[in-house]
């Protein structure tokens, strides 16, 4: 990762309070599609850096609610903390230039940030009286769940041990200043009684979070060495309750061969989650679906076809997303034909989207000549769809039947397929119906994929 690129935004967002640095996950491979996205919502000024499989740019913070509605993201963090590590071989000094990290974190505005964006009620910096009242309510309506009193167990002993480990090894690292204008409850007053019984208005009204940690390279240490640090550090200074499950705040720390990056979540899910209520075995994510539609710009009044479309994953994006082209669905077998009439039944009712759903044969579509503008479709990856002996014959097929309906000199093809080799083989066998315009690799669902965009030509 460009580590002194990150670490330039960081500081600009710190210059002003209304500025915060955005994390989003993405496709590996479709990168530019989501800073393309950037640029539309936010302006051509917006500063970005993107690395595989992710992007981060700088915005108001007013702004973040429209980050929550761009379609080719997954995932959103806030960024907290970034800093440039040399690693060696030594675990116990390796977690030590982890823990001495911890002073230098400013952790004011990303929490700020998260508790508007959750509507968290709660408080965020508890009296340790405060904590104490919560974790006792917290202990006793898990008591009843044997799993999850399994895990505090586990849990409660594997943070007593570095905490132990950090207070002989790491003194004054307490960083949180408590705000003098945050409303705080009384908790304590209105539960002192709470014991073994909880009464039924009883909360817990102080944060629930985990640290997730993930890593890249070769290190001493593991990742769950440093979710263990970092959770121990946080509870102690945030009064905090540790809940690996049913948590409120995820805060992630990231490390690779020189990095070590810290972030909040602002996503309890991802944002690919949308439009299918119902699936095939080949559904793909909304946000490569997004992706895969950008790269053809459809324009206004534009027919946009996909005729190997499964459950309408493509199509129903495409629809919802560019409403001002029309798209066609279309499979050759009833299942999946059903699948997507029932995912368009589904769809949000107050919405009416420009698509319609048709049975056919991909080698013999029922469309004229030279209709179509845009054609956006998910080929069988010959896995769980078709194999890669049956593409063979049917990839020269369906590039034969594409350029037949495609306007000559501007019609555009977008196709995706982990078979490689026969999509290549294709386009030769057919070269002289298409220019390829662009190839990308990307990443769909662990299978390494590509993505062609090919440009219909002038020739027959």
């Amino acid at each position: 990762m460009e580590n002194e690129k990150l670490a330039c935004l960081i500081e600009i967002s710190r210059s002003s309070p209304q500025l915060i640095t955005v994390e989003a996950t993405v496709v590996s491979g479709l990168e530019k599609i989501a800073e393309g996205e950037c640029y539309e919502i936010f302006g051509k000024t917006t500063l970005i850096i993107s690395e595989r499989g992710r992007v981060y740019f700088n915005i108001l913070r007013e702004h973040l609610p429209n980050v929550f509605l761009m379609r080719s993201i997954d995932n959103v963090y806030i960024i907290v903390y970034v800093k440039e590590i040399n690693f060696g071989s030594d675990k116990k000094e390796d977690l030590s230039m982890l823990l001495n990290c911890y002073s230098e974190i400013e952790w004011r505005k990303p929490i700020s940030v998260w508790k508007d964006v959750y509507q968290y009620s709660g408080t965020t910096y508890p009296t340790k009286e405060e904590y104490e009242t919560s974790k006792r309510i917290y202990n006793t309506l898990n008591d009843s769940n044997p799993k999850k009193c399994k895990i505090a167990k586990e849990k409660n002993h594997i943070y007593n041990e570095i905490s132990n480990w950090n207070e002989k090894n790491c003194k004054n690292l307490t960083n949180v200043e408590r705000p003098d204008d945050e409303p705080q409850e009384n908790i304590a007053k209105d539960n002192s009684n709470v014991g073994d019984a909880v009464s039924a208005d009883a909360k817990i009204t102080v944060p629930k979070f985990r640290v997730s940690a993930k890593r890249v390279g070769t290190h001493s240490f593991t990742s769950e060495d440093v979710a263990r640090t970092y959770g121990a550090l946080i509870q102690e200074d945030f009064l905090w309750i540790v809940d690996l499950t049913d948590f409120n705040m995820e805060i992630m720390t990231n490390v690779t061969d020189s990095d070590f990056i810290i972030s909040i979540s602002l996503t309890k899910s991802s944002l690919h989650r949308r439009n299918l209520t119902v699936f095939g075995l080949t559904s793909l994510r909304a946000t490569i679906c997004y992706s895969l539609i950008k790269m053809a710009l459809p324009q206004v009044g534009d027919v946009v076809i996909d005729p190997l479309s499964g459950s309408g994953s493509i199509p129903i994006e495409g629809a919802a997303a560019f409403p001002k082209s029309y798209f066609v669905a279309g499979d050759f077998q009833d299942v999946p034909c059903g699948l997507t009439k029932k995912n368009l039944e589904n769809y949000d009712i107050s919405k009416t989207l420009p698509l319609d759903v048709m049975k056919w044969d991909s080698l013999k579509l029922p469309i004229r000549n030279s209709s179509v503008d845009v054609v956006v479709t998910d080929m069988p990856f010959g896995k769980r769809s078709g194999s890669k002996k049956s593409n063979k014959v049917l990839y020269p097929g369906v590039l034969r039947e594409l350029g037949r309906v495609l306007r000559k000199g501007t019609g555009r093809a977008v196709l995706l397929t982990a078979d490689r080799r026969s999509l290549e083989m294709a386009h030769n066998m057919t070269k002289k119906l298409w220019n390829l315009a662009d190839r990308r690799h990307v990443n769909v669902g662990g299978l390494k994929a590509v993505v062609f965009l090919l440009r219909r030509t002038l020739f027959d």
